[in-house]
């Protein structure tokens, strides 16, 4: 302060020593100009003091010689003194933190033009309206962004199951009108909207590859990604995962599921919880309300607790201290399991606490805890087990090539079989060894051939991987291009030629594939060519894999015999480039073509 002080005294001191003695003759030799121009400056001086003592040496001073544009005043309390601007025609400074240089202030005397305005919280400075523009715009963005966030809050898609657990590829697509069904009154809680009382859930396929069960879901919540919330499973009853543990959704599908029970069903008996569902299904034009299964009800809650630490269909103490009385919410689901007395009981899930979530089945109709949730579901797709993940049945002809109709069943032991250990690679299941695919009479009405499948391979639908036949030959297109089986059939093919099938002959191959037929009383046999090129092509179009590749020339013979220079040779399919694959046929009994082997189902 003494540092900014100390050139101002010098100016005043004339002026005191002159009235100090009483005489104003001091200044006699002044003329009238020099006077005005002496106190004009005085004023300019004290001027300059008062606004660095209300702001405690904190002012910003601005001297410039345009017309003043006001710099934005920082933020300040109510009772925080004035800003002072100072303006001076010879050039721009700015002061700040009460640093005002001496030759500055020292100056002040000569300038007698300049311009000083002080800002005071009630007297609003000028604004440039480019920044009101943005501060209106920044605010206003900040409100929808929050309005967003609290409309969103209830959502769990894609995004957010990259951002917890995993990809789980593109997500369907909702209704065009979901804002609408979200905005609107929600048919069981009165004075309340849809997402104000739903959860709307993606329902996954796959997480990271993986088929999304419940036995997956388990894993996934322990170890959420981020900033997620950990729980548990605290009960998995032993029924319960027998019936549940191992099924997931064929494709990904939206679900709209209610937070709670619903209002009256809590203690009533199954079936009148399910009239109580029904009598709401005729209320909306698509997508009724229905039962939620034990997957979804387990995934809605979840998936929102490992977000939001909010627990839903919870277990908590009702009262200020524990001890007082406990309630818990459980929602009834539609799979049936039959107790120890022989009756059907539904599965129920919820009991949420600080240990877990809990499932159970078994309870009695009347138990209070037991309600009934529901939801809507967008798209609804089958569940199967989990070790079909990478079978290509009806569902997947569709997407990618056209309707084949109704697939024939799969033996009731399926999961078995392709969980079981791999008969020719010791070590590995079936599933890993292994395509399951659907061989089919048609394909959009068209009879299925080689001819046919060479067209769909060209252009699939549904993001499938496209490709062609880099090599076919005119023999194998004349003499079995046209053939198309009578109906539609299973095989499970090996995805690589059998170990010991290289550089021998194809009378050898014949013997070992009858030989691992013999040693494992399993059906296996040599594959046609049909049956190979659409298990290996298939697998390409969904996954983008090339199976039987070009990288060490690996082709497998099939049972047809093409004629060809008037003797007959095998068909073989092959060499998977990315130009194609190659059908043909060998020549000469070409020892370096191995075998694959399949069996019919």
């Amino acid at each position: 302060m003494l540092q900014v002080l100390w050139p101002v005294r010098r100016v005043f001191l004339p002026y005191r020593a002159a009235t100090r003695v009483g005489c104003l003759a001091h200044f006699t030799h002044f003329n009238v100009p020099t006077m005005y121009s002496f106190l004009s400056n005085c004023l300019i001086v004290a001027l300059v003091l008062s606004s660095l003592c209300l702001q405690g040496c904190q002012s910003t001073l601005q001297v410039t010689s345009e017309e003043p544009v006001p710099k934005k005043p920082r933020v300040t309390s109510d009772d925080e003194s004035a800003v002072a601007q100072v303006l001076v025609p010879d050039g721009q400074l700015s002061v700040s933190n009460g640093g005002v240089p001496a030759d500055t202030l020292a100056s002040l005397p000569s300038v007698t033009d300049s311009k000083i305005k002080a800002i005071s919280p009630t007297d609003r400075p000028s604004i440039d309206l480019d920044a009101v523009s943005w501060q209106i715009s920044l605010s206003t963005e900040s409100e929808e962004a929050s309005a967003r966030t609290l409309q969103s809050s209830a959502v769990f898609g894609a995004q957010e199951w990259s951002q917890y657990f995993g990809e789980v590829g593109e997500e369907p697509s909702l209704p065009a009108d979901i804002d609408e069904i979200l905005a609107s009154p929600c048919p069981f809680w009165s004075g309340r909207v849809v997402k104000e009382t739903h959860l709307l859930v993606l329902i996954p396929s796959t997480v990271d590859g993986k088929a999304f069960t419940l036995d997956l879901l388990e894993k996934l919540i322990q170890n959420p990604r981020g900033d997620g919330h950990r729980t548990q499973y605290f009960l998995y009853d032993d029924e319960v995962q027998r019936s549940s543990r191992d099924s997931y959704p064929s494709s990904s599908y939206w679900i709209l599921l209610t937070h709670d029970v619903l209002p009256g069903s809590r203690g009533e008996p199954y079936e009148v919880q399910q009239a109580l569902v029904a009598a709401q299904a005729s209320r909306v034009r698509y997508a009724p309300y229905e039962v939620p299964n034990v997957l979804e009800a387990a995934t809605a809650i979840l998936s929102h607790y490992v977000r939001s630490g909010h627990r839903l269909y919870e277990r908590k103490y009702v009262g200020a201290e524990i001890g007082d009385e406990m309630i818990s919410t459980s929602t009834r689901c539609t799979a049936l399991l039959e107790d120890v007395a022989e009756c059907q009981s539904p599965i129920a899930v919820g009991r949420f606490g600080s240990r877990g979530l809990v499932f159970l089945c078994g309870f009695d109709d009347d138990a209070e805890e037991f309600g009934i949730s529901c939801l809507r579901k967008f798209d609804t797709w089958d569940y199967r087990p989990s070790a079909l993940l990478h079978s290509f049945g009806a569902e997947e002809w569709s997407r990618y090539f056209g309707e084949v109709g109704q697939a024939p069943l799969l033996p009731p032991d399926i999961d078995t079989i392709l969980s079981g250990p791999c008969p020719f690679w010791p070590g590995e299941v079936v599933r890993d060894t292994h395509l399951l695919v659907l061989i089919p009479a048609t394909v959009a009405g068209r009879l299925f051939s080689l001819n046919l499948l060479g067209e769909l391979i060209k252009s699939p639908q549904g993001g499938g991987h496209s490709t062609e036949y880099d090599g076919y030959a005119d023999e194998v297109k004349i003499q079995l291009g046209a053939q198309s089986p009578e109906r539609s059939y299973w095989v499970l093919m090996t995805r690589d030629v059998l170990e010991g099938s290289m550089y021998k002959t194809y009378a050898s191959q014949i013997v070992l594939v009858a030989h691992h037929a013999g040693r494992t009383g399993l059906p296996y046999k040599l594959p046609g060519a049909l049956e190979a090129a659409t298990a290996i092509l298939s697998h390409y179009v969904r996954s983008g894999e090339r199976l039987y590749t070009d990288a060490i020339g690996t082709w497998t013979r099939c049972q047809e015999l093409v004629e060809w220079s008037g003797s007959h040779y095998p068909a073989i399919v092959g060499c998977f480039s990315s130009g194609g694959i190659d059908v043909g046929h060998d020549y000469e009994d070409s020892q370096f073509i191995g075998m694959a082997s399949l069996r019919r189902l």
